[in-house]
């Protein structure tokens, strides 16, 4: 008994509602599917520009970290750069100040060679002027 009552029961709600959508007019049934079709689109537009505003964000915060990332990067190049170009200058500089240092001692070895070689050619002439002048003073 319960079985028919329940199938009596679904076949009058079935029929009503077929009744009910035949009697409906056409332009019912197409402004009820516009007005569910723009709720749904109003809703799905907002759900995207929601998360559309939070993606960007998002990307925002990246871009922004990203930019520091590039600005350090730029910065420990540049103190790297003139750290090594400072290292560069001092090697160059100790290079240099060696370099005139030996020119130095070697000027100074070869000025006192000279001292010594200009006394002794002295010495040398005078040896000779004075033998020359013995040699001439003995023959008169």
């Amino acid at each position: 008994m319960k079985k028919r009552l329940a199938a009596t029961a679904i076949a009058l709600v079935v029929g009503a509602g077929v009744v009910h959508a035949a009697s409906m007019p056409a332009s019912s049934l197409s402004g009820w599917y516009e007005g569910a079709f723009q709720k749904e689109s109003e809703k799905l537009a907002g759900a995207a520009g929601e998360e559309m505003a939070r993606l960007l964000a998002g990307i925002g915060a990246k871009v922004l970290e990203a930019g520091e990332w590039a600005e350090e990067q730029v910065v420990s190049l540049t103190e790297t750069e003139e750290q090594r170009a400072e290292r560069e200058l001092n090697a160059r500089t100790a290079e240099i100040q060696s370099q005139l240092e030996q020119t130095a001692s070697r000027l100074e070895a070869e000025l006192k060679e000279s001292t010594t070689d200009s006394k002794q050619l002295e010495a040398e002439i005078e040896a000779d002027v004075t033998r020359i002048l013995e040699e001439v003073l003995n023959e008169h």
